[in-house]
């Protein structure tokens, strides 16, 4: 329905009329309107993403219904905005990479760095209680605790500037969920059965406890001596801090911090 905006001479300074107000307002909730059109309903994204064999039929049900969670929700803080903008436009155009771990990652945090275009994504899934074993002889002999349950399992750190994935900043860390139970009756039950404390994973430069989630990387600089770089997310809060020191001395190069996006729940398949 068209609508006819009426706007009264700067010399009238009468009252406007209930109707002309009723017109008014409808003028701004148009003009609103138009510029954020009603996103397409839930079963129209699936579709769309089914039709597009990026994902299975169920991953895309689970990616899509955490897409509209992401997408409603505010950017964390107004100094990350235009970070944050870039992970959005990322977000309605189904990046691949993006869309994949929504689809079959527990676990997604997207935190934005102040000031600047740019993001990154923490993305890992918790292995079921099924998929742990004891730990080997051969796991022992390298250090290993005898009544540990390991699992294998693996954690991504993916780094966007100006809207596009930094492969040389990235990480993918392979590495081991370990938990240490108190011994069950039968050496040979899984985990479950016994009292237990939530696992951690250790990787090569990620470590993941039931707090926090760090990396910690050290890497030669332009100045030939070498930096470590760490990132350190509160898993609870989406709060961040990451840090760049010299490796020998520990002095501070740089650090910022900042907040995150926290991706609802993996809905049950």
């Amino acid at each position: 329905m068209a609508v006819l905006c009426i706007r009264r001479p700067m010399d009238s300074p009468r009252i406007i009329p209930a109707a002309f107000a009723c017109i008014a307002f409808a003028c701004i909730a148009a003009a609103a309107a138009a510029q954020n059109p009603p996103a397409a309903d839930a079963q129209t994204l699936i579709d769309q993403c089914r039709s597009a064999g990026q994902l299975a039929s169920a991953d895309c049900a689970r990616a899509v219904e955490r897409k509209l969670a992401l997408a409603q929700s505010p950017c964390p803080e107004k100094t990350a905005t235009k970070a944050c903008r870039s992970f959005q436009e990322l977000l309605r155009d189904d990046d691949t990479g993006i869309m994949a771990d929504l689809a079959r990652q527990d676990h997604v945090y997207v935190c934005f760095l102040p000031s600047i275009d740019e993001f990154f994504k923490v993305s890992y899934s918790e292995p079921p209680s099924s998929a742990f074993a004891k730990a080997s002889p051969a796991q022992v002999k390298q250090g290993m605790p005898p009544s540990a349950w390991i699992a294998l399992g693996a954690t991504e750190f993916d780094y966007f500037r100006s809207g596009v994935r930094d492969s040389d900043s990235s990480i993918h860390d392979s590495g081991n969920w370990i938990e240490l139970p108190p011994l069950p009756p039968d050496p040979r039950s899984p985990p479950q059965n016994a009292e237990v404390r939530q696992a951690r994973f250790q990787g090569k430069s990620i470590e993941i406890t039931s707090d926090e989630w760090k990396l910690t990387e050290t890497y030669p600089n332009d100045t030939g001596a070498r930096t470590r770089h760490t990132v350190t997310l509160q898993l609870a809060t989406g709060r961040f801090r990451q840090e760049f020191a010299l490796a020998d001395s520990g002095k501070i190069q740089a650090q910022n911090s900042g907040r995150c996006l926290i991706a609802p729940s993996l809905p049950d398949p």
